[in-house]
């Protein structure tokens, strides 16, 4: 019997994966904060009733963010029911950030696996450092943080956009089976993959939707869902809308066939199985650039599933907003 897609869950998981996004914003220095000021930043909007995390939700692990991938992540934990969120950060404004989303290889993962899995190399070298690195103000890693909560009764969700989707199922097969010194931690795991490029292979998808319950939520005019198996759909179905004329589309099919390259080059590719795809909201009056953006950041996907927005950011409100109702039609 197909799962019920729990939409009141990922509209609370959607918005704590946007306020890991508090850290794209540059102060009047043109810097980036320390990490103490976006722990503020993420507290002060939990503490809000203004968005789906009902002022339940707390920091309770991180913010951390890694060197030479540039993710970030947190921990928030519900008072209410005791429930944890892994929260992953998608891709930024920064080039290390950007750079990994280039797949140059595949490896093996979970490592030694028997079915032939694989994932992005750049993928895998940022889950490394996110499970190296150590809370600045506990000291202690994540594993080393969930540990005492490990039991088959503990909820623990992980939740992502965009980059940081991909990494999801990547991270609950960390946590749960173990990684590298650390052990694996028993508990009952849930994850929502928001606007996820391919993590890997067809066999790693396969591995995904056998093993793991985690959600893949695709706006279905976002071209990153197509990257990396798919992106030439960006041309054979004009998503987000018809290529423009001129330079404009020469330029942007000479793109989409050298990002092709690139991701054959690196291996092969496919979605997990469980998939749940929201209402297709055209925005023609936006430039074919624009509509990409438009279509994929995190507030238009928090309006695509009946969410508040997370306004006070760098990005502002999804540019779907206004006279358009949101759209809570889903389809898996």
């Amino acid at each position: 019997m197909p799962k019920t897609f729990p939409l009141n869950t990922a509209q609370v998981q959607m918005t704590l994966a946007a306020l890991a996004y508090a850290s794209d914003t540059k102060d009047n220095t043109g810097n980036y904060p320390p990490m103490s000021v976006v722990k503020a930043r993420i507290t002060g909007q939990l503490d809000s009733n203004d968005f789906k995390a009902d002022n339940t939700w707390s920091v309770v692990w991180g913010p951390v963010e890694t060197g030479h991938t540039d993710n970030l992540l947190f921990v928030a934990r519900n008072s209410e029911d005791g429930a944890l969120s892994v929260c992953l950060r998608g891709t930024t404004t920064q080039f290390l950030s950007r750079v990994e989303d280039i797949p140059t290889s595949q490896t093996a993962f979970p490592d030694n696996n028997s079915v032939g899995a694989q994932v992005s190399t750049e993928f895998y070298k940022a889950l490394d450092l996110m499970l190296t690195a150590k809370d600045p103000d506990k000291g202690i890693t994540l594993q080393e943080y969930l540990a005492p909560y490990a039991n088959a009764n503990q909820m623990i969700y992980v939740n992502g956009h965009s980059q940081g989707a991909a990494l999801v199922p990547m991270m609950m097969l960390a946590l749960r089976s173990g990684w590298k010194d650390a052990p694996a931690l028993p508990a009952t795991y849930q994850g929502f993959a928001f606007a996820p490029p391919t993590s890997g292979n067809p066999q790693f998808a396969d591995l995904v939707s056998d093993t793991l319950d985690c959600w893949f939520v695709i706006n279905p005019l976002d071209i990153v869902p197509l990257g990396y198996d798919s992106i030439k759909d960006v041309i054979k179905k004009d998503i987000p809308g018809p290529m423009p004329d001129g330079l404009d589309g020469i330029a942007l099919r000479a793109l989409v066939d050298f990002a092709a390259h690139l991701a054959a080059h690196a291996g092969t590719w496919g979605q997990p199985a469980q998939q749940i795809r929201t209402s297709k909201v055209p925005l023609p009056d936006l430039h074919f650039f624009e509509q990409i953006g438009g279509q994929h950041s995190h507030n238009s996907y928090l309006f695509l599933l009946g969410a508040p927005q997370i306004l006070n950011d760098a990005t502002g409100p999804s540019p779907m907003s206004g006279t358009i109702t949101p759209p809570t039609t889903l389809n898996a």
